[in-house]
């Protein structure tokens, strides 16, 4: 939207100096056109010139004044020399009254300095010019205004897809967090990036999973494989310890006995834990707080 906002700026400013430019080359157009009929034809000419184009219809823009030396008005639309205008013969934006008018116009007009003395006011009024410009910012405001709400709308749907998504990706690593290593990120077949990363975690939840249960299997088959030699190994303890023995050997098969006892006890917790991981006696389980 700043990058919106930017070029439709420099459109309106491509534009007023566009229409300024024109109004500039319209000017010094009317200023040259007077000029020449001033070098060709004199004074009295020119006089009836301005008179003329000043009080055609079709020339309903223009803005003329023709003074003499004492800056008495010999002919035009404008009553008097307005005194904010150089004889420098360069272009300026002025606002005026033209002598058919009941309000100031604004105008770009040219000062120019005539042999004898005289003066000579050429211009169009800007009014139209201005218009426009305003005309074409008000437009530009509206769509920069459109353009804000359309982006706050797609903001908005973007972000509550997007949100939707991940809220899916979320509840499938709290489920397998929990324990839940069956369950997988459901894929909507778009090819889009999110059914990418849901593949990816599916592929590496596959992968966890295989991985856990070979681990449950090598685990209880290890317990299962130890408990036999172990229990076999306990009860020769014991009955070595049921026979005569000295008493630095009874204590010493006493203490082996124990050791056998609680590797047998580990194997049988071993055990207990593998059968639940795979969701046996679940049934049994109750909430405690």
């Amino acid at each position: 939207m700043l990058s919106a906002a930017i070029l439709l700026g420099v459109v309106w400013k491509v534009a007023e100096q566009r229409v300024e430019s024109n109004s500039r080359a319209l000017a010094m157009q009317l200023r040259e056109d007077m000029m020449d009929e001033f070098r060709d034809e004199g004074m009295a000419d020119l006089t009836r010139l301005v008179r003329t184009r000043a009080a055609d219809p079709a020339d309903r823009n223009l803005a003329l004044l023709l003074v003499d030396a004492r800056g008495r008005v010999l002919a035009g639309n404008i009553a008097e020399w307005p005194p904010s205008v150089p004889l420098d013969n360069r272009w300026r934006e002025i606002s005026l009254f033209r002598n058919d008018r009941a309000a100031p116009e604004r105008m770009g007009v040219i000062g120019t300095r005539l042999d004898g003395g005289a003066r000579l006011l050429s211009g169009y009024v800007l009014e139209d010019e201005a218009a426009l410009i305003r005309l074409l910012g008000e437009v530009l405001t509206i769509a920069m205004l459109l353009g804000l709400l359309l982006a706050g709308i797609g903001a908005a749907i973007t972000i509550k897809l997007v949100t939707s998504r991940i809220r899916v990706l979320e509840q499938t690593s709290s489920a397998v967090a929990a324990g839940l290593l069956s369950r997988r990120v459901p894929e909507q077949g778009t090819g889009d990036a999110f059914d990418l990363l849901g593949g990816s975690i599916n592929t590496m939840l596959e992968r966890i999973e295989h991985l856990v249960s070979e681990l449950q299997v090598v685990t209880e088959g290890l317990a299962h494989d130890l408990r036999s030699p172990l229990t076999r190994l306990q009860v020769n303890l014991e009955r070595l310890s049921a026979g005569e023995l000295d008493p630095d050997a009874r204590t010493a098969l006493d203490k082996a006995a124990a050791e056998a006892k609680l590797v047998l006890r580990i194997v049988a917790t071993a055990l207990e834990i593998a059968r639940v991981e795979a969701g046996a006696g679940r049934e049994r389980f109750t909430a405690i707080e």
